[in-house]
Parts: structure tokens; C-alpha cells; sequence
């Protein structure tokens, strides 16, 4: 027999400040990093010299580009930020370089939302390195034709909101009016936030936007002035997943691609998840609903409060501004393991008083900040809303598979049980199912031999979506399957190629690009020769042969006077003799390697006594 159980209450964030007029203030995979290397002065190939820099510096270099005569884009491939940083400090502490500096990114300002810089859980420009880069996806999807079901305190007003809120339900007044009362409790106008955060509008001139802008809200009703029943709950969550009435007046129209419930039960009681609601949500998933949940506010284990505990669901931690796991957060177990952690805000308004690190969202005719993992649950219903919109077979098992496996690192090591995979990531995940969109192919950089070319191609897909093939006259290179590749003697006189391949949702796109012919490489002096020793009659001058980017397979010397041959003065060292007296003497190194260009190199003079 079951023991009776309380009613089910609102995960409900700590509020701060209403906003109606705009503020006064803004704003260990292996990967690519691009380091940007400066010279203290002018280098004859800047892009020779900062290759080697990072070289010594450890770094593995897979292309190189010039953008100046001092400066150089440097990209290698690392294996954590950490071994970067230690690359750039190496790098950074050779002669003759002035900074070398990872390459960041900036961002235009895509919207025209009133309060676009406080969006750092969804922008791309608002220091949003753990936001879940919602704009980022929206090139790819917006979340059309999708319908989000907010299993909450109900709906009111709001510009960023009304165009896209679609019929719903009251459970607690038993109607189609799914209005919020408010304000009778601490609860009210908590579902307005929420699906603010979900699918606010964007591009409307106004407050803010959503994960999926484009996305439809659907409000289902069931928390009230005191909470609401599990019966409440199990009925919106059968409505709005479409399996049955669930007890309402009317059938749902439009059964939602994903169920949001920001709301939880008492994690003092350690209440499992109750039958019923675990069979209601267990028919929700097999009609194709994902369900969102969140983890709940009361730091301790989400194992103890349903419906985070229940089988079948996303289970949301809330993560702050700096990507650790929220102090007021629930967390993950290995019994009930987390599934992915979201922006909920930084603190509590006790704690920390900036506003700007926790979440803005829609209120009535008004915006709200708020924190809490009721914040964090609906960032991952709009990811969910963007994936089904490009990918509407995508069963709810294989959409959190991808959600979990394209997300950004907390940045505190956090377990996946205890925090989740990782921060949700729209972008990437929504690359992973997008079918590929490609025109164009090309090879970019310098074809010379010793130079490396990289494949380019306008795509958003991500790194193992793509594979590459290089040509050498329309045949394929052996091994040289990489986005990067370092062209050799082989290539000299021929016409090198690249082929890539796109793979994605279902579908591969190849392009091959236009042929470049390679050309003999060039020698990058890193140093110049010298003639060492004492310049006095009688002694012997050696020849320093120079540093260059390129190890020559042949050196010439020979020895000058005043800029002039000193006949059979051809060897790396040369006796002064009384003829040099009062006169300038140098050392002239050429060095050679097939299918480069022959370079040549003077010293300095030295004056004879």
C-alpha cells in the first residue's frame, strides 16, 4: 500500500529586480586553438617564423596564415586550454616575439533586443562561454514548427510571448484558460519566466528572447496558490504529450514535441517517484514527448525529490556564469545520475546582488530576473524544441543522447553523475542532426612546398561531420586525411586538391575543390650568418651559417671584401691576411634543398685592423 504523499510545489527561483525601461549597465577533447604570434619587428616570412616559434614552444602546428609582416595566425591542435596557455608562455618568451595570444572569437549583435547584453545564458556577444549558445544554433534552426508544453503556474501577458502562446489548459480550474492568477503566492507568473526562457521571441525590438524563437508555447496549468496534486500533474503530463483528455474537458491539438516541468516535491520527505506519475511519463515518451525536468533547489540529491527522480526524464542541474554547478543546485548520484546541467543563475539575490548573473526572462507586461534550477530546466526544452524542428524523428532516447553528447565542460571537473554531462550546448548539438548545407570547397594558404594548406569549407557542422581526402593531380595522397596538410617535394609542379565530406542526419555531401598548382617552398631565415672571431690580420674568421625555417640539404659560402669575391675564399674559414687591412669583411651563406627556392645571405661587416 503507498503511503499518501503532498502535493507537488514550484522549483521556485529567488526574484530580484523588474525590468521596464533598459538598464544603465552591460554586458579535454583534442580541438583546434589559433594563436596569434606578434614580432617585436618586421620578419620576411612572418608565417615561417611564428611556425617555428610555437614548435619549439611544443605546440603541433596543422596550418599557418600571415597577416602581416609582423604578425601570423598559428593554428595547432591541443588537447586542453590549459596545454595552450603553457604553448603561448613558451612561445611568448622567444627572442624577438612580442605576444603570442590565443585567437578569440567575436560576434555581431544578431538581434535587436532591448536587453540583448543580459542574455549570457543565451547570446553569442554577452560572455556567454557557459551559456548554451542558443543564437549560435539558430543559422540552423529556430525551433519552427515545433510546440513546447509548459507544465506550470500558467501564462500571462508579455510582447515576447503572446504571438507564439497556443491553446492550452487549466487543470486546477478545469477550463481551456490557462491564464496565471497571480499574485496570491510566491508561485505566480513562475510559468511566464519559464517559457520565456524556452521560446521568447527575438527580433521583435523588445526585452528578450528564447532558446527557440520560433518555437510555439503551449500552457498547461496545474500549480496554483498552494502548489499542485500529482493527480494535476499526471493528467497535464498524458494531455500534453497527447496520450489521453488526462481528465480535461477537451483533447489536445497539438501534442508537444517536449514537456517542460520546472516544479518539484520535498526533498526533506526523500519521496520516490510515484507509480502513476512514472507510467504517465513513461506513455509521454513512447507518443515521441521528451520530458524536461528540474533537479530542484535544495543542494542535496535530486534522488530525493520527484519527478527529478523518476525514469525516463532529462534531469537539469542549474550551472552559474562562471560554469560551476550552482550552490542552491541539486545534483546527480550514481544510482540517479544527472543528465545535463544548463544556466540557472550564480546565486541567491543573499548572496550576490548582480542581477546580471542570473537569468532574465518574460513577466507580465515587465521582465524578471530569477535563479534556479526551475531557469536551467528550460533552456534544454528550447534545445530540445531546435533538434525536433530540423530532426522530427528523433525519438526522445536519441535526443538526449545528443544533448548529452554536444555540450560545453563545466568548468570545475564536475562529474557527469553528480552535475551531467556537461552545460547544453544548442549549437552543437543542433550541427550534429542538421543535414549538411555546402556550396564550396577551397584550399587555403600558400601553395609552396613546405607550407601548410587547409581545407575550407562554409559549413556549421562540426569537426566529425567532416572528412577530408588531399589529391596530388586528382589522385588521392596516402595518409593525408587530415583538414590540414604540409606540402612536400612530391607536390612540387603538380596540382594539389582537397575533397570533403560532409555526413550528417542521414546525408553526405562531397565537394572537391579547384586544383592549385604547388610551387618550389621558400627558406625563412631565422638568423642571420656571421663571421666569428677576431677581425685582426693574421686570425681566422669562422662562418655562422644562420637559423633557417627549413633545414637545407647544401651550404655556399664565400668570403667578401668590401662586398666583393675573395678569390677561392670558399671555405667556413677564412685567415686575414694583409691585403684585408682597413677593409670590410663578410660571409655570404647560400643554402639549397631541392624544390626550394636557392636563397642567399650576407653577415654583417667586420672591419679589419
Amino acid at each position: 500500500m503507498h503511503t499518501a504523499r503532498l502535493s507537488i510545489v514550484a522549483l521556485m527561483a529567488t526574484t530580484g529586480l523588474v525590468l521596464g525601461a533598459a538598464p544603465s549597465w552591460a554586458q579535454p577533447q583534442t580541438e583546434d586553438e589559433t594563436i596569434l604570434v606578434t614580432f617585436d619587428s618586421t620578419r620576411s616570412d612572418p608565417a615561417a617564423a611564428a611556425e617555428q616559434a610555437v614548435e619549439r614552444a611544443g605546440g603541433t602546428v596543422t596550418d599557418v596564415e600571415p597577416l602581416g609582416s609582423t604578425i601570423a595566425a598559428v593554428t595547432i591542435t591541443t588537447t586542453s586550454h590549459r596545454e595552450t596557455a603553457a604553448i603561448e608562455d613558451r612561445a611568448e618568451d622567444q627572442r624577438g616575439v612580442k605576444a603570442a595570444e590565443v585567437a578569440g572569437t567575436v560576434y555581431p549583435t544578431t538581434t535587436n533586443d532591448t536587453y540583448y547584453s543580459y542574455l549570457w545564458n543565451l547570446n553569442n556577444a554577452s560572455a556567454s562561454t557557459y551559456g548554451v549558445k542558443a543564437e549560435k544554433a539558430w543559422a540552423m534552426s529556430t525551433g519552427a514548427g515545433t510546440v513546447i508544453g509548459i507544465i506550470d503556474t500558467g501564462i500571462t501577458r508579455n510582447t515576447d510571448l503572446n504571438a507564439h502562446v497556443i491553446a492550452g489548459y487549466d487543470f486546477i480550474d478545469d477550463d481551456t484558460n490557462p491564464t496565471d492568477a497571480g499574485p496570491v503566492s510566491a508561485t505566480s507568473w513562475h510559468g511566464t519566466h519559464v517559457a520565456g526562457i524556452a521560446a521568447g521571441i527575438a527580433n521583435n525590438g523588445v526585452g528578450i528572447f528564447g532558446v527557440a524563437p520560433n518555437a510555439k508555447i503551449e500552457p498547461i496549468r496545474m500549480l496554483g496558490a498552494y502548489g499542485g496534486s500529482d493527480a494535476d500533474l499526471v493528467s497535464a503530463i498524458l494531455w500534453g504529450a497527447g496520450v489521453s483528455k488526462g481528465g480535461a474537458s477537451v483533447s489536445n491539438a497539438h501534442p508537444a514535441d517536449v514537456l517542460n516541468l520546472s516544479l518539484g516535491s520535498s526533498s526533506s520527505l526523500n519521496l520516490s517517484c510515484p507509480t502513476a506519475l512514472q507510467t504517465a511519463i513513461n506513455q509521454a515518451v513512447a507518443a515521441g514527448t521528451t520530458v524536461v525536468v528540474a533537479a530542484g533547489n535544495d543542494a542535496t540529491s535530486l534522488a530525493a525529490t520527484y519527478p527529478a527522480n523518476c525514469s525516463n526524464v532529462i534531469r537539469v542541474t542549474a550551472t552559474g556564469v562562471g560554469g560551476k554547478l550552482a550552490g542552491y543546485s541539486n545534483h546527480g548520484t550514481t544510482a540517479f545520475p544527472a543528465t545535463v546541467a544548463a544556466p540557472g543563475g550564480s546565486a541567491t539575490s543573499g548572496s550576490d546582488p548582480n542581477p546580471q548573473h542570473w537569468i532574465l526572462s518574460t513577466w507580465p507586461d515587465s521582465y524578471q530576473f530569477m535563479v534556479g534550477t526551475s531557469m536551467a530546466a528550460p533552456h534544454v526544452s528550447g534545445e530540445v524544441a531546435l533538434l525536433k524542428s530540423i530532426a522530427p524523428s528523433l525519438t526522445p532516447a536519441q535526443v538526449t543522447a545528443v544533448i548529452k553528447g554536444h555540450k560545453t565542460a563545466v568548468s570545475d571537473g564536475c562529474t557527469s553523475a553528480r552535475c551531467g554531462a556537461g552545460i547544453a550546448n544548442a549549437a552543437a548539438a543542433v550541427a550534429h542532426v542538421a543535414p549538411p548545407a555546402v556550396t564550396t570547397a577551397k584550399v587555403a594558404g600558400t601553395a609552396r612546398v613546405g607550407r601548410v594548406v587547409r581545407a575550407s569549407m562554409p559549413t556549421s557542422l562540426e569537426a566529425d561531420h567532416l572528412s577530408y581526402q588531399w589529391l596530388r593531380d586528382g589522385a588521392a595522397i596516402a595518409t593525408a586525411t587530415r583538414s590540414s596538410y604540409r606540402l612536400t617535394k612530391a607536390d612540387y609542379r603538380h596540382a594539389v586538391s582537397v575533397k570533403i565530406t560532409a555526413t550528417s542526419a542521414g546525408v553526405t555531401v562531397t565537394k572537391t575543390s579547384a586544383r592549385v598548382s604547388v610551387a618550389k617552398g621558400t627558406f625563412g631565415k631565422q638568423r642571420s650568418p656571421k663571421a666569428r672571431g677576431t677581425a685582426r690580420v693574421g686570425r681566422t674568421l669562422t662562418a655562422f651559417r644562420g637559423r633557417w625555417t627549413q633545414s637545407p640539404t647544401s651550404y655556399r659560402y664565400q668570403w667578401l671584401r668590401d662586398g666583393h669575391k675573395i678569390a677561392k675564399a670558399t671555405k667556413t674559414h677564412y685567415r686575414l691576411t694583409a691585403k684585408d687591412r682597413g677593409h670590410k669583411i663578410s660571409i655570404r651563406i647560400t643554402v639549397k634543398r631541392s624544390a626550394y627556392v636557392t636563397r642567399s645571405a650576407r653577415s654583417t661587416q667586420r672591419l679589419v685592423r
